[in-house]
């Protein structure tokens, strides 16, 4: 069974006279693997801004299905609160996170992330330890751990450099 996470439909995106995006659509479904690609000046990058919140689109429809429940982004970056949105706290709830955090809460719980075209390396650093910090949000360490260097320390340190060895294979054979 896979479901749709993320559903867009018909996203605009003008800056004054000029549109940037003009009807675009896509579905994103649970576990599978999803690439924008194009030339320079396609709108892959406002696309990526609109979905996570960074711009807010001119129109269309950007629904995320996050744990069952879905959102439509562009309505609750857009439209002021309704006397209906009171009547559910859970409702409210999600809407007030939008209007203070920009939306990126849920977006992110989706597994939907927006970084930068301007990617910067630790040049003083190997690849390897370039690819174990690209790993900080997923390796379970505490200080404490690694100065006791206990055993679930050790697995997650193995389980890392497990990780950078075969990205490195996978880079390889590219």
């Amino acid at each position: 069974m896979s479901e749709v996470v993320l559903s867009v439909e018909k996203l605009m995106m003008h800056f004054g006279g000029i549109k940037a995006l003009n009807d675009v659509s896509l579905q994103v479904k649970r576990n599978s693997i999803f690439a924008l690609i194009g030339p320079n000046g396609a709108g892959k990058t406002t696309v990526f801004n609109c979905l996570t919140g960074f711009y807010k689109a001119s129109g269309g429809k950007i629904e995320l299905n996050v744990r069952g429940e879905r959102t439509n982004v562009i309505q609750l970056l857009g439209e002021s609160f309704k006397p209906t949105d009171f009547v559910s706290p859970k409702n409210f709830i999600t809407r007030l996170r939008y209007k203070m955090f920009g939306g990126t809460h849920l977006v992110n719980r989706a597994g939907l992330a927006r970084t930068f075209q301007n990617i910067r390396l630790f040049k003083e650093m190997s690849v390897l330890e370039n690819l174990l910090v690209a790993q900080h949000m997923w390796v379970n360490r505490s200080m404490l751990a690694g100065i006791l260097n206990t055993k679930g320390y050790r697995k997650a340190e193995s389980d890392a450099l497990d990780h950078a060895f075969y990205w490195l294979e996978v880079v390889d054979l590219v």
